[in-house]
């Protein structure tokens, strides 16, 4: 009579043939235990609460169940961008100049990537922030001018010009 209940007994609580799934590698196993966690604690499988586990941990071992675990890891990745500057245009009465050089600016995105089993799956964008403002590049427009020009002798002529002239610094 022991004999029959020791027996009743393994088979009862004896799972077989569980089949773990766990980056990309697929083990077969016989287990008393419990539940999925106690399982994976007892083979040494790690994992964390990132990861993705189906059944769910506290499930019910039973026989010729299959487990997946999908491991999950979150990086964070900055990248920068640059920021043109601006090209302002101001009118002047004097002569056309460069009033101010124009620099680029820049920005620094900050991105939370998700891997799952090593895979890109997903790409968030956490903050963003300028890191150098652009300076705009400013010029001065000298305004356009009408100059009558004289002419010598008796075929006298009007004409309209236009003058303008550039200097730099």
């Amino acid at each position: 009579l022991i004999l029959i209940i020791s027996l009743f007994s393994y088979w009862t609580l004896k799972k077989e043939q569980i089949k773990i799934i766990v980056n990309d590698k697929v083990i077969i196993t016989s287990s008393f235990k419990k539940n999925i966690k106690d399982l994976l604690d007892e083979k040494g499988i790690k994992y964390d609460n990132n990861d993705k586990i189906t059944p769910n941990l506290n499930d019910e071992l039973k026989d010729y169940m299959e487990i997946n675990i999908v491991n999950v890891d979150i990086k964070e990745k900055k990248e920068y961008e640059k920021i043109p500057f601006e090209i302002i245009i101001n009118e002047d009465d004097n002569l056309s100049k460069i009033d101010q050089e124009g620099k680029d600016g820049e920005k620094e995105m900050i991105y939370e990537l998700i891997y799952e089993d090593g895979k890109l799956v997903d790409k968030n964008l956490v903050s963003e922030k300028v890191v150098n403002s652009p300076t705009n590049k400013v010029i001065k427009k000298g305004i356009k001018e009408e100059i009558m020009v004289a002419s010598r002798g008796n075929n006298s002529r009007q004409m309209s010009v236009v003058s303008t002239a550039y200097a730099t610094g």
